[in-house]
């Protein structure tokens, strides 16, 4: 009978322990004093509030904090653990502890062998918008398909999505440490070689190789690498095509040169469209007069119009998400444009400005034109007048650069464009027809 009455002695001689503990009166160096900050996590399964059985507990260290599962149901027990987690972190810091108690929180940086790894990384962290990332790969990918294909020439591919899913499934095989220098080079030559022929198909080639390296070289771009290097990535040198050169030199082989008449051209819309095909003189005037991008007009709606103060506001809606954040302006409208819409306006009968009796469809990160057929037939019907270009739509926009440009300088065609600088306007769009001279000639007196 003696051995019931001590260990009942004994069980309260604990507890007394405990509360004298919690009280304050030991330090972090002792398992009492961890009894009162292990907890049961909580969790809510059908609407009822549960707890864990085992015991777990959150530790603060050096500015950091971390929760630890004790992987215990005994209190005690789960005190002392944490005491010892404690221990370790003020002798060994955060590193050995965690490869000790909780592996699972260190971060071990990826690596990326394969073309498909690195896309899927940036898909999954959101370093580009889908829209962005749809346009990048996709001519990164017909770039690498020249590249590891045995002809320079990339075979057209069809449209029928398995074929190019197919594909690109090959494409992302390809090593990234295939990329290098040396082969992306070979690839440049020999695909200026294989389309040599007239001074123009050579340009042309230049450009569209160009464009191909300008996609490419934006995957693997200084921006990217920065952010990659914020989470202790850094690709392997050398970084596929980072130092690769375009094969055009100078702001002449890119600028727009003006071959029409803007004026004339207005007026043959208006005779053309306005009783029979508003749709296409509409698509034509927000190109032309207002500078708008194709998908811009696409998607636009009624409500970005405000009539009374004669703006536009071009903005990022439910429908359409504009090419960069700083697309985003408003557009101050001419009273003859803003009566013109206006009264489109109290005649129309959906939300968009251009009908075509279609809701805006994305797939993929692809973004299809509602209204395409107006859009071919609008430049079926350029090309007719002379706007000899691969994209006449886009040669109006271009156009509307270089009238501003000439009424305002070039600063003021870069906003109004919506550019993300002034150089990007003098390089692609700014065409300047105005005499460059300085006006001081008429004070010679010769003769």
């Amino acid at each position: 009978m003696i051995q019931p009455f001590e260990n009942s002695c004994h069980h309260v001689e604990d507890t007394k322990s405990v509360q004298e503990v919690s009280s304050g009166s030991r330090g972090k160096t002792h398992s009492d004093s961890w009894l009162k900050k292990v907890y049961r996590p909580k969790y809510r399964t059908e609407g009822r509030l549960q707890e864990t059985a085992n015991y777990s507990v959150k530790i603060q260290f050096s500015r950091r904090r971390e929760t630890f599962p004790l992987n215990t149901a005994n209190r005690a027990a789960a005190a002392r653990k944490a005491k010892r987690i404690w221990a370790s972190l003020v002798a060994n810091g955060w590193e050995e502890t965690l490869k000790e108690f909780k592996l699972q929180a260190i971060y071990v940086a990826p690596t990326f062998e394969t073309v498909g790894d690195y896309l899927d990384f940036l898909e999954a962290n959101h370093f580009y918008t889908p829209e962005a990332l749809f346009r990048n790969v996709t001519k990164f990918f017909t770039a690498l398909r020249s590249i590891v294909a045995d002809e320079g020439k990339p075979k057209r591919m069809k449209k029928r999505r398995s074929k190019l899913k197919q594909a690109n499934q090959a494409l992302r095989a390809v090593k990234l440490s295939d990329l290098s220098p040396q082969r992306v080079e070979s690839w440049k030559g020999r695909y200026l070689a294989e389309r040599s022929g007239t001074p123009i198909e050579e340009l042309r080639a230049k450009h569209t190789l160009d464009s191909y390296i300008r996609a490419s070289k934006a995957m693997f771009g200084v921006k990217i690498r920065k952010r990659l290097a914020n989470v202790g990535i850094t690709l392997p040198e050398p970084v596929p095509f980072a130092n690769t050169s375009f094969v055009s030199r100078g702001r002449s082989a890119f600028r727009y040169r003006s071959r029409i008449d803007p004026a004339l051209l207005t007026k043959q819309a208006v005779e053309e469209f306005q009783d029979e095909k508003p749709e296409l003189l509409k698509i034509f005037l927000l190109a032309l007069h207002l500078g708008l991008r194709r998908n811009e007009i696409d998607k636009l709606m009624w409500s970005q119009f405000d009539f009374p103060r004669r703006i536009l506001h071009i903005e990022t809606t439910q429908y359409a998400q504009l090419k960069s954040e700083g697309s985003e302006d408003d557009l101050t409208l001419e009273p003859e444009l803003a009566q013109y819409f206006e009264s489109e306006f109290k005649r129309a009968g959906g939300i968009f400005v251009i009908s075509c009796g279609r809701m805006p469809k994305r797939t993929g990160g692809w973004d299809a034109y509602r209204a395409q057929p107006f859009l071919t037939e609008l430049c079926d019907w350029l090309r007719s007048k002379g706007v000899d270009a691969q994209k006449p739509i886009h040669t109006l926009r271009k156009e509307f650069g270089k009238l501003i440009t000439e009424k305002l300088g070039l600063f003021a065609a870069s906003l109004a464009l919506r550019h993300s600088s002034p150089t990007v306007t003098a390089t692609y769009y700014a065409d300047d027809r105005r005499e460059k001279t300085t006006g001081l000639g008429k004070l010679l007196r010769l003769g």
